[in-house]
């Protein structure tokens, strides 16, 4: 690896090119099978995927209705307008409530807002407890009151949402959950930063 500032400086085409192949089998060991993965859940026929999630229903003790639920209840997400490319379960959620005081709250800076979706899981209303006892509130809910988003209090961003912000994430218009992302890591690394002058 290139390492001019080590105790014995090594330079030279050599360790550059070790350093550059060995960040490239590491991607290439991440991406490959992501890519891979992405590839066959548009591709994969209607009757696969049906057969897939019925499997796993089997396996979880669950129904299949519609895609894959968690205990008895159908996911509230399912889109019967979908366009006939779209995956099985999206859409667009028309009213998201945002708990006032959350931090997603505060990143969008409204109450209410429309997202979309590729949905496959939900929360079970049965389990909510269990989010909440962990320290995970509910921070979002759709129109029919189901959980869209959870996220830690204790935490500047730890969000978990059930809706994808960079399907409305547009060139020169970034979603607003995005850019708090990118702010709170920004924020994060001048703390390190600060933390590592004072040391």
């Amino acid at each position: 690896m290139w390492q001019p500032v080590s105790e014995i400086p090594k330079f030279g085409i050599l360790p550059l090119i070790i350093g550059t192949l060995k960040v490239t089998i590491v991607s290439m060991s991440v991406g490959v099978p992501l890519g891979v993965a992405l590839v066959f859940d548009r591709l994969a026929p209607e009757a696969a995927e049906r057969e897939l999630v019925a499997e796993q229903a089997r396996a979880w003790g669950a129904t299949a209705v519609g895609g894959l639920t968690m205990g008895a209840d159908p996911v509230a997400c399912a889109a019967p307008n979908r366009a006939p490319e779209a995956p099985k379960l999206s859409g667009v959620v028309p009213e998201i409530r945002l708990r006032p005081g959350s931090y997603l709250q505060s990143f969008y800076g409204q109450d209410k807002v429309a997202e979309e979706f590729f949905c496959n899981f939900e929360i079970s209303p049965d389990y909510e407890w269990a989010s909440i006892e962990a320290g995970f509130p509910v921070v979002a809910r759709g129109p029919q009151g189901e959980i869209r988003a959870i996220e830690s209090p204790t935490h500047r961003f730890y969000v978990a949402t059930l809706f994808q912000p960079q399907l409305s994430s547009r060139p020169g218009d970034p979603h607003p959950l995005i850019l708090a992302f990118v702010q709170a890591s920004a924020d994060w690394g001048r703390k390190k930063l600060d933390d590592s002058v004072l040391e």
